[in-house]
């Protein structure tokens, strides 16, 4: 609480600092000093770039199997085309005509995209911080000082999971024009009960940040040693140690993702079967 006797001295203090400061995550237990230590020196002792290389190859693996999605089409129920806008229609690039970046989607499936990988970022904030991390001593992207940036740092090589599950599901499914919504800055935003549904892949975006944090963890631990190979540290995440000192094989949990029931081409009414619902199915 700020003290009143401050508040009331003659003199000029400036504007008072924010009392709600930007939200950030530190680690959730207590961490081994030299596990903090190794991380605030990642880069004068070159495991920052090690690790950065590492999660860009990855990254650039796991796009090279999404890169053909690029341009897509979006289809919506007949019935809802009279009311979606032409630039809904297409997916587009990732670039907002907006903002000049991929902040405040201009189109449904971007907005989509980007509340995902909020959903992401959270869990490699949460993922960053069970093992004693700091999330925002970054390897890869720059310190600033309203983001946690290690969080993005680990989120790279999930990146293209998440975009693969998206492209899948719109060429599988319809969109709904109920689903969105567009203020007059033209930023297209998801309404909340849709919001809600795409909040139900958290956990299996958990399981899939959980490896590239524990193997970051590591790395870290590895360069502060005099030695390469050093204690194995515990995977709290995963627990594939536990499960290899038991003699069994590690297998990450592959738990399908949720997704909605088909719509109708017609009205959209959800919950069909086929293409149409009884209704739409005499007509059609």
């Amino acid at each position: 609480m700020i003290s009143t006797c401050l508040l009331s001295r003659h003199v000029s203090l400036g504007p008072l600092p924010s009392l709600f400061p930007s939200p950030r995550t530190g680690p959730v237990r207590p961490s081994d000093a030299r596990l903090r230590r190794a991380q605030g020196t990642a880069h004068s002792s070159g495991a920052a770039l090690r690790i950065a290389r590492e999660l860009i190859s990855q990254k650039l693996s796991g796009q090279e199997q999404v890169a053909p999605w690029r341009t897509l089409p979006i289809t919506f129920p007949k019935n809802d085309l009279r009311r979606v806008p032409d630039h809904w229609l297409d997916f587009g690039a990732r670039i907002s005509p907006l903002t000049g970046s991929p902040r405040l989607a201009a189109n449904p499936p971007n907005a989509i995209l980007n509340y995902l990988y909020a959903l992401l970022e959270s869990e490699a904030r949460l993922a960053a911080a069970a093992l004693g991390l700091d999330p925002g001593l970054e390897v890869l992207h720059v310190d600033a000082s309203n983001r946690d940036s290690l969080a993005l740092d680990l989120l790279e090589p999930v990146r293209p999971l998440v975009d693969a599950y998206l492209l899948d599901w719109i060429t599988r499914q319809l969109l709904r024009r109920e689903w969105f919504f567009e203020p007059r800055d033209g930023n297209c935003r998801l309404m909340g009960i849709f919001a809600k549904h795409s909040s139900e892949t958290a956990p299996t975006w958990a399981r899939a940040i959980a490896p590239v944090a524990e193997w970051v963890a590591q790395a870290l631990w590895n360069s502060a040693g005099k030695s390469k190979k050093g204690p194995i540290l515990p995977t709290r995440l995963t627990q594939r140690h536990r499960s290899e000192g038991r003699g069994n094989a590690f297998v990450m949990a592959k738990n399908s993702l949720p997704r909605r029931g088909k719509i109708c081409e017609v009205c959209g009414a959800e919950g069909v079967k086929s293409r149409y619902c009884g209704s739409c199915a005499v007509e059609a």
